[in-house]
C-alpha cells in the first residue's frame, strides 16, 4: 500500500495495464517468477516437486535428502511419501551458473510470445534474467533471495496452532489436505 503520494501512479483511460500489469510490479516479486514445479533456488532442475490435485498447491517432498547420511527420517517410508529416501542434496546453483545460462536467451516482453517460446523446452522454467544481474556484486552472492524468517515462523506457528485447537478458518487439516495425505500414501 502507497502511504506517500511520491509512490502513487496512476494509469487511466483505455490503456491501463489490466493483465500485464506485472511489468510495473517486477521488481517486487522477482523471486517468484519461478513459482511451480522448479520453484528452489537451490535445487534449481532437481527440484523434487508433486501437484496435491485435492489441495490445488505445489509440495516438495525432497526435503529428507538434505538430512545427514544415517538419520532414521530417510529410512521412514510410512511417515512420509511411502518411499525411502536415499538421495544426496545437490549443490546450489550459483549465481555466476545462473547468469551464464541467461545471458544468451532471448526473453520477450509480452506473454504470448513467451509461452510459444518456452514451449519447445519443457524444463525451461526461467522466464527471464533478473534486472538485479546488472549490479556487478550480484552474481557473486550467495543467497539471491531473501526470505523472512519472522513471518515464515509467524504464519507457520499459527497454521499449527489453528489445527491443533479447531480453530474456525485457522486450520489446515480439512477434506481436501485429508485426500491429498491418503494418495500421498501417506
Amino acid at each position: 500500500m502507497a502511504m506517500y503520494e511520491e509512490e502513487v501512479f496512476d494509469v487511466s483511460g483505455p490503456k491501463q495495464p489490466g493483465y500485464d500489469i506485472n511489468v510495473y510490479l517486477a521488481p517486487l516479486i522477482n523471486d517468484l517468477k519461478l513459482m511451480g514445479y522448479k520453484a528452489c533456488p537451490i535445487c534449481g532442475e532437481e527440484t523434487s516437486s508433486i501437484r496435491l490435485p485435492h489441495g490445488k498447491k505445489n509440495a516438495y517432498m525432497g526435503h529428507r535428502k538434505y538430512l545427514p547420511s544415517h538419520h532414521p527420517y530417510k529410512r521412514q517410508k510410512k511417515a512420509f511419501d511411502g518411499n525411502q529416501e536415499h538421495g544426496i542434496p545437490p549443490l546450489p546453483l550459483s549465481g555466476e551458473t545462473i547468469y551464464n545460462r541467461l545471458k544468451d536467451k532471448t526473453f520477450p516482453c509480452d506473454k504470448r510470445s513467451s509461452r510459444r517460446l518456452n514451449e519447445d523446452i519443457p524444463n525451461d522454467y526461467w522466464k527471464r534474467i533478473s534486472v538485479f544481474y546488472e549490479l556487478a556484486y550480484w552474481k557473486h552472492l550467495h543467497v539471491r533471495h531473501c526470505l523472512d524468517v519472522m513471518n515464515i515462523e509467524k504464519n507457520v506457528s499459527m497454521n499449527i496452532i489453528g489445527t491443533l485447537l479447531d480453530i474456525l478458518g485457522k486450520s489446515k487439516d480439512g477434506l481436501s489436505s485429508r485426500h491429498d495425505l491418503v494418495e500421498m500414501n501417506i
